[in-house]
């Protein structure tokens, strides 16, 4: 059993279906950080998926914490992790929101998170970006897989991984760039930081503390991994 407070949610859907669900007047239920984030966004596209991931969010803290999804308060910096901003008193509070075209997907912990999504798919030009996003020794993996399918679920797999270990630890500065994290596959559960798998043919990465235990994906989801993730720097 998960230590008492670990445990993750994740929630996935289409930013359409968000839409439908969440009241139709942004400033009923977005705090002022977050409304000041969504006019900062241009493009109908992208602040529908903005919309889409912080009603999410809410769902599935009202889930967690019990709190009604409009009563939520959440911060939203352009370039750090969001932030829940009335702590409930059963403790602190993490969520990580990911979108990609039109889906959306948010984790929520008792502990630091980070997820990432990419849908499943031929990655175009893989060569030009294996050296921006892979070490040494992945780059190799990949280019020894036996075809381009096999080769881009393993690039997207290292990238979704990367991108989720970024938003699980901020820092002050830039993050170290994506060839120099580390990710290998983990044997020892307990010592997993990161999981990958696939579902309704989106590569999902979660990375948080005492991953193989804290959380599993749906029934219907496949090529499940368990994932040691780290930086040098």
């Amino acid at each position: 059993m998960p230590p008492p407070g670990t445990e993750v949610q994740v929630g996935f859907a289409q930013v359409a279906d968000l839409l439908q669900a969440c009241p139709a007047q942004p400033d009923a239920w977005l705090g002022e950080h977050e409304l000041a984030r969504l006019s900062s966004l241009s493009g109908a596209r992208r602040r529908a998926q903005y919309l889409a991931g912080r009603w999410l969010a809410r769902t599935l803290l009202d889930r967690v914490a019990g709190c009604p999804a409009g009563g939520w308060q959440l911060s939203a910096p352009s370039n750090a992790p969001s932030l829940v901003l009335n702590l409930p008193s059963a403790g602190p509070l993490h969520f990580s929101i990911s979108h990609s075209g039109p889906h959306v997907a948010c984790a929520v912990a008792g502990q630091p998170v980070g997820l990432d999504i990419e849908p499943r798919r031929l990655v175009s030009q893989l060569e030009d970006k294996l050296d921006l996003v892979c070490t040494s020794a992945q780059n190799e993996a990949v280019r020894s897989e036996p075809g381009p399918g096999p080769a881009s679920d393993l690039f997207l797999q290292y990238w979704t991984l990367k991108e989720s270990w970024i938003k699980r630890h901020p820092g002050p500065g830039e993050p170290p760039p994506m060839h120099r994290i580390a990710a290998g596959l983990c044997a020892i559960p307990q010592d997993a930081n990161a999981r990958s798998w696939l579902h309704q043919d989106v590569w999902f990465a979660l990375s948080t503390e005492g991953v193989a235990h804290t959380f599993r994906p749906d029934g219907d989801s496949a090529l499940e991994r368990l994932w040691t993730v780290s930086s040098p720097d």
